[in-house]
């Protein structure tokens, strides 16, 4: 959608039941599982958004809130945008971006989550994963009423954004992220090197103490590499 000509609507959303080059952050391959939720949707912002990785942060906390009212509990946030439990992924958040002729800031978010996963997507995929059904297996998994409340989630977060009090988004994503204020590896300016997660700034980037002293890394520079 983000490539091309056409600027959908706000709101205008795709939905897959199958995705087969999948892409992740900063181009990255993303894993489609034979059964997952995959969903994106359009969005035009009228002035440019500075902070921008932010919405990342936004998306993630209400999506959770989302699932657990849905009857998946534990879950939590891995910085930048991966929504995870037990350290094992579940999905992931993308946003693309740009701007329009009118100088507009056209974004499109896709979400990915795993309903269910084989033995042999567990052995493709890079990192330990998980599904909803491994989260909860006593809850049934209507994929039509988890992909309304999933768009409705991402609708609410659209919506919301540009008004919203990032200071409390600050304060709620302590609350979801596990390792806050817990040592983690982050791969960084191609070494992996140990920090303090101090949580997120105004911008979305992730606070670290490194050698004594307090540092911020962007999503596009660093990336968790161990919990």
């Amino acid at each position: 959608m983000i490539n091309e000509r056409t600027l959908y609507p706000n709101g205008h959303t795709c939905f897959a039941e199958k995705q087969n080059h999948g892409r992740g952050v900063s181009g990255k391959k993303w894993i489609a599982v034979e059964n997952g939720i995959y969903l994106s949707t359009s969005w035009t912002f009228e002035e440019n958004i500075n902070s921008l990785p932010v919405l990342n942060q936004i998306l993630g906390i209400n999506l959770i809130t989302t699932l657990i009212a849905y009857g998946f509990d534990g879950l939590s946030i891995q910085w930048p945008n991966d929504i995870v439990y037990n350290q094992k992924k579940l999905g992931g958040i993308l946003i693309e971006s740009k701007f329009t002729a009118n100088k507009e800031m056209y974004v499109v978010v896709g979400i990915g989550i795993n309903l269910t996963l084989s033995d042999k997507n567990k052995k493709t995929i890079d990192r330990k994963s998980t599904s909803l059904y491994e989260v909860n297996n006593n809850v049934t998994l209507d994929n039509n009423k988890l992909c309304a409340r999933t768009l409705e989630s991402i609708i609410h977060s659209l919506q919301s954004f540009e008004n919203h009090n990032y200071k409390n988004i600050v304060k709620e994503w302590k609350n979801y992220d596990p390792t806050f204020n817990k040592n983690i590896q982050i791969h960084y300016n191609g070494e992996d090197i140990e920090i303090v997660n101090k949580g997120i700034d105004l911008d979305g980037s992730l606070i670290g103490e490194y050698n004594n002293s307090s540092k911020t890394f962007k999503y596009n520079e660093a990336k968790i590499i161990k919990k």
